[in-house]
């Protein structure tokens, strides 16, 4: 669960005022009498659990910096190289919106993961694949079930207000199906996590483990996915004060990440900034808006029909009054679609027409978000517990190979791998990948990709080293 103390999310620093929030104990949200009495808790408890799944993930602890690589390559082929690779686990939670096995968690849950496990409400423990993710901390993954799976039911999140009942079902510090209560504290809370927040706030307890897991209604339906916290510095648990991404927002994401892999939210190269009472004053304007400041990037037929100074009131029919309202107005319009713009200009209130685009900055962020690629972020496939060289005349001069010898040089072993498990160690080569040979580890990593690709959730290696050539089994995710 994200802590909302002073943090990064997406490239922007995320910070709440906290100094007027003192250390209090947990809180202690409960559900109102009146709420309690109308519904059968029990039951509507029993009905959702089996739709929320616990994960539990391995990311690399850190990626090597430059002195690290230089000292690997130093070192390969020696002992030394394995104390350099790291491996830590993590826990969250996530719900299940497709009875084929997909399912919603938050994107910092999964990012960096080398390996993600969902735990069933069954006890089941089945690997997972990351389909996509999004900008808005969202991410898809998937899991082959024997057997159909049971699934939410959508809220609408437009729909709530201030005070109804809410409850969390998650994953909190490991502690699977763990169910806690509350009310919506608050609505469209602006965290800057993104440009275009509209966070549920929550009392209901949520802690780290909570993220990705689902916010219900009384009625058991989903009004939001629980995604960060507010916590006193050093305490790290729940203080009462938790986030929730709206279902609606949700929704949309899935649907668009479902379609095109990514948001893909609709776009224009404005910069905009709100209308204050000043602004609104100066320019004879009783509504409030978004005032254009100027242009991201040169675009002649769009300065055609929008210039700064112009006030946007209306994207697509829809009221604008910040910056985050019209970002959100576009992100729902699709890529070359024609809108109208409500503008004020020289006093009066005109209509133009744009065409929204891609947002490129949604693109950048989408190279990345499968888990193969991520892994490819890093020198070597981090999963396999291995640091991999290339099989040069100098390495295998060290490793005291054969001249014709082909393969991977293994140069370091994370201890805590499913590789160190099997015996595999410094100065080993890897040979081939089930029958398909290897002579880099960018055709380890092809061979890696293509068993994932079969579904397959193991692979054989041959490796060739002091004790010989032999076989071993190792994970693909």
């Amino acid at each position: 669960m994200r802590r909302i103390v002073t943090t990064h999310l997406a490239g922007a620093v995320l910070a709440l005022a906290l100094a007027a929030l003192a250390p209090a104990a947990p809180a202690r949200a409960a559900l109102p009498i009146a709420a309690a009495q109308q519904v059968d808790l029990p039951a509507l408890i029993d009905r959702l659990m089996p739709t929320v799944v616990s994960i539990n993930i391995v990311k690399q602890a850190t990626m090597p910096t430059a002195e690290q690589k230089a000292a690997e390559r130093r070192a390969a082929g020696t002992a030394a190289a394995a104390s350099m690779i790291s491996r830590k686990k993590a826990v969250g939670s996530g719900f299940i919106v497709d009875p084929s096995g997909v399912i919603v968690t938050n994107k910092h849950v999964v990012e960096g993961a080398i390996e993600i496990f969902v735990t069933l409400h069954d006890g089941r423990q089945l690997p997972a694949q990351l389909l996509s993710a999004a900008i808005l901390d969202l991410a898809l993954l998937k899991v082959d079930a024997p057997d159909s799976l049971p699934v939410v039911t959508w809220g609408d999140s437009d729909a709530l207000r201030q005070g109804m009942s809410v409850l969390a079902i998650g994953n909190p510090l490991g502690y699977g199906g763990t169910v806690t209560s509350g009310i919506v504290s608050a609505l469209d809370r602006d965290l800057r996590s993104s440009a275009a927040d509209a966070y549920i706030q929550t009392d209901a307890p949520i802690n780290p483990g909570n993220s990705g897991g689902p916010l219900f209604d009384l009625k058991g339906e989903v009004v939001g996915v629980n995604t960060a916290l507010v916590t006193t510095d050093g305490t790290g648990g729940s203080i009462g004060i938790g986030f929730s991404i709206p279902s609606n927002d949700v929704r949309f994401t899935i649907a668009r990440l479902m379609k095109y892999g990514r948001l893909r939210p609709g776009w224009l190269p404005l910069d905009v900034q709100p209308v204050s009472q000043a602004i609104a004053q100066a320019l004879g304007l009783k509504d409030r808006g978004v005032i254009v400041t100027g242009y991201e990037t040169d675009r002649p037929a769009l300065a055609d029909r929008v210039r700064p100074g112009d006030v946007l009131l209306q994207v697509a029919g829809a009221r604008v009054t910040d910056r985050r309202g019209f970002v959100r107005a576009l992100a729902a319009v699709d890529i070359g679609e024609a809108i109208p713009l409500t503008v004020w200009r020289d006093g009066a209130t005109r209509t133009v027409e744009v065409t929204v685009e891609d947002n490129p900055y949604d693109e950048k962020q989408a190279k990345a978000m499968t888990l193969a690629d991520m892994a490819l972020g890093y020198v070597s496939p981090p999963d396999l517990g291995l640091r991999l060289a290339a099989l040069t005349p100098a390495a295998r001069g060290a490793a005291k190979l054969s001249p014709s010898q082909k393969g991977v040089l293994v140069t370091g072993v994370s201890s805590d791998s499913r590789a160190a498990e099997q015996g595999v160690e410094a100065g080993d080569v890897i040979v081939a990948v089930e029958d398909r040979p290897v002579a880099s580890a960018a055709e380890l990593w092809d061979q890696i990709k293509h068993q994932r690709m079969g579904r397959a959730t193991r692979m054989l290696l041959l490796v060739y080293g002091p004790k010989g050539k032999r076989w071993v089994v190792l994970p693909t995710a």
